[in-house]
């Protein structure tokens, strides 16, 4: 196995995650009504709405909390899967 070793500034980084974002939006216009649907399925209270729209990739469990006056557990996990709860704090 050979490993590659990349050195990236924080600039290119940033750049980086700007165009993976524009991407992310692309998808998302092209598969709205699919993804909505299955975001229906999931989202079904609002905390887990809150929750959904918060998780930006740098926010961790303890900010989301924090902004959504929720408390999230782990109450399960099933190899990579975690399943998370919701309670009111």
């Amino acid at each position: 196995m050979v490993r590659l070793t990349i050195y990236m500034s924080e600039k290119m980084l940033m750049s980086l995650y700007d165009e993976i974002v524009k991407i992310r939006q692309l998808l998302e216009m092209t598969a709205k009504n699919d993804l909505l649907k299955e975001l229906e399925k999931i989202l079904t209270t609002k905390g887990r709405k809150m929750i959904w729209a918060l998780c930006d990739g740098f926010a961790d469990t303890k900010t989301i909390a924090k902004k959504t006056g929720l408390r999230v557990i782990i109450v399960g996990s099933k190899g990579s899967e975690v399943a998370l709860q919701t309670i009111r704090m």
